[in-house]
């Protein structure tokens, strides 16, 4: 029979329908701008279009993907094609169509000619991504966070980092900049100087960012508010429980405080932040962090100091004086941003020695009296 001597070839061709297709759907400008989109910038109001990505042999699409079935037979020709995706029931093929469900998909496809003839099933499979990175903003170094602000310095190195889920298509490429309308090209989501971004001017700053995968899906465009605070803390002695008594004070100020067993520090004349003072004193430091402007600062942090040659040691209590005759004590500060201000030196002289008295006879010039002597006899009475 013609029949059985008739050999049948069948071919199947799917094909990918990606901008002509898709553009079947979309207006005149907005078709303009899918071809004039670029990698070096994005725009907020980016339009995912249909793309496809071949990574170690896994072939991922997004679901603006549209699927074209072709099949020819040399014999009786094509009666028509089915296709099914995973393990749903054989459809017939009446147009190119699209697959919406996320993950591992597997799409079977055959063709059946006019002379009932079936053929073998024809097995695709595609990953279908439709998931966008995760992205956030990193930093090569702490950044205090308070509330939705996050306070830096100068020094701080920033850059987004966008990670892809553990299947999907990976990061192409985030987009960062200090306005909506000025989103750039930052690299790949991973710390690297050329990705690094700083910020000098002090003040708050907001960063916008997102990222793309490698099938067009973009993250929703984050905002990161960042308050840049360049100013250390302003350190000074904590003299909550002192009495300062400048050295010309009159003699009834000072002995008022004394009856009062009140903590008297008295300033040396003409050499700043050195003090006299006695065993019984302690000292203790206090540091403040400046405003920005309007704004707080990112706040105080640490207190470190250095007695005499020691090192620089975390601030915890008052300093009692001992032993040493004399104190020289630096004290510095750290806010929470990482501002560490200048060391401040204050010296303090402890005064062992007790006051000596003396008196003299005067007359009402201040003139001393001589002291006049003799060796007259008593009246005797008898």
């Amino acid at each position: 029979m013609l029949k059985k001597s008739l050999k049948l070839s069948v071919t199947l061709m799917i094909t990918f329908i990606v901008s002509i297709l898709n553009a079947q759907y979309e207006t005149p400008d907005r078709v303009k701008e899918v071809k004039t989109e670029s990698l070096n910038m994005i725009s907020p109001f980016y339009q995912r279009k249909a793309e496809r990505f071949n990574l170690k042999g896994v072939h991922f699409v997004n679901s603006d993907v549209y699927f074209m079935l072709k099949a020819s037979d040399y014999g009786t020709g094509i009666h028509h094609i089915q296709y099914a995706i995973d393990d749903k029931d054989f459809q017939v093929y009446t147009s190119p169509f699209r697959v919406l469900e996320q993950g591992n998909r597997l799409i079977r496809v055959r063709a059946i000619d006019n002379s009932g003839n079936i053929e073998k099933t024809v097995l695709y499979k595609v990953y279908v991504d439709n998931t966008s990175p995760r992205t956030e903003i990193a930093a090569d170094r702490e950044v205090f966070q308070n509330g939705s602000y996050h306070y830096c310095t100068k020094r701080h190195n920033f850059f987004i980092r966008a990670v892809d889920n553990d299947s999907g298509s990976g990061v192409r490429m985030t987009y960062g900049g200090f306005g909506m309308d000025r989103l750039v090209a930052k690299g790949t989501g991973i710390s690297k100087k050329d990705n690094f971004f700083t910020l000098a001017q002090e003040g708050v700053n907001e960063y916008y960012y997102t990222a793309l995968d490698n099938v067009g899906n973009m993250t929703p465009v984050k905002k990161y508010n960042i308050i840049v605070d360049n100013t250390p803390p302003v350190v000074s002695i904590d003299r909550t429980n002192w009495t300062t008594i400048p050295t010309d004070a009159m003699k009834t100020d000072v002995e008022l405080r004394i009856k009062r067993n009140d903590l008297v520090i008295i300033p040396v004349k003409g050499k700043k932040n050195t003090y006299f003072v006695n065993r019984k004193h302690t000292v203790a430091f206090t540091a403040r962090d400046p405003r920005i402007g309007v704004l707080n600062g990112s706040g105080l942090s640490t207190i470190y100091i250095k007695v005499n040659d020691e090192q620089y040691v975390k601030y915890s209590k008052s300093i009692k004086f001992t032993n040493a005759d004399k104190y020289v004590i630096s004290v510095k500060a750290q806010d929470n941003a990482g501002n560490v201000s200048e060391p401040v030196t204050f010296t303090f002289i402890l005064d062992f020695d007790r006051p000596e008295s003396s008196i003299r006879a005067v007359n009402d010039r201040g003139e001393d009296v001589q002291m006049r002597g003799g060796s007259g006899s008593k009246d005797k009475r008898k």
